[in-house]
């Protein structure tokens, strides 16, 4: 009579190779969750930041015209699309001082950067041409981040910028182009619209 309480009894190799497959695999899968995730989330923050940063240069630039003066696009008064817009900034401790905000071509000339001037108060050219090319690289700050490239269709309208003409100055601003992210390339659009709020503007 055999005694079946001697028989012993475990996984085979064959058994333990498949589990250990099957749980490499699923740990494998997991990590990978994981690592996507987290590369998601850090993208998510990054372009956030940026769009954080253009948020607050379109608050400050809205800011500095909102109580500005004496609007002037290249080629006119008012403009359409345009890449130069010059004003007097009458913000406390800068009263005066002649800003100019510009769209600098790249190498590409699709691409772009927005950059200020700043002249001193009493300068009184007006000659945007003149103004960039007395103009040295400490005088260009840039003003969109690093990781932003804008294109073309950037720009500002301005209308009733004109001293003969009865309607309150109003600009909009455009920034339209793409966040640089690695290897991504990400589009964005903002927009922003301005009216004068200096009712007597100091004399210049």
């Amino acid at each position: 009579m055999k005694n079946f309480y001697n028989i012993k009894s475990g996984f085979t190799i064959i058994e333990v190779m498949i589990s250990v497959a099957l749980f490499s695999v699923i740990i494998i899968i997991g990590v990978g969750s994981l690592l996507n995730a987290s590369n998601l989330h850090n993208k998510s923050a990054k372009v956030r930041s940026i769009l954080d940063n253009l948020s607050f240069v379109m608050e400050d630039m809205s800011r500095n015209l909102r109580t500005g003066s004496d609007y002037s696009c290249e080629g006119g008064f008012d403009c359409t699309d345009g890449k130069k817009l010059i004003f007097i900034n009458h913000t406390p401790g800068q009263s005066g001082e002649k800003w100019m905000y510009v769209f600098l071509t790249r190498d590409d000339p699709s691409i772009g950067d927005l950059v200020k001037i700043v002249r001193p108060s009493g300068t009184p050219n007006t000659d945007f041409d003149a103004i960039l090319s007395a103009a040295n690289t400490a005088d260009l700050i840039p003003i969109n981040p690093e990781e932003v490239q804008l294109d073309s269709s950037s720009g500002f309208n301005v209308t009733g910028a004109d001293p003969n003409d009865p309607v309150q100055p109003y600009v909009t601003i455009k920034l339209s182009g793409k966040i640089l992210y690695k290897s991504e390339e990400i589009p964005f659009k903002l927009q922003t619209s301005i009216s004068q709020r200096l009712i007597d503007a100091p004399a210049n």
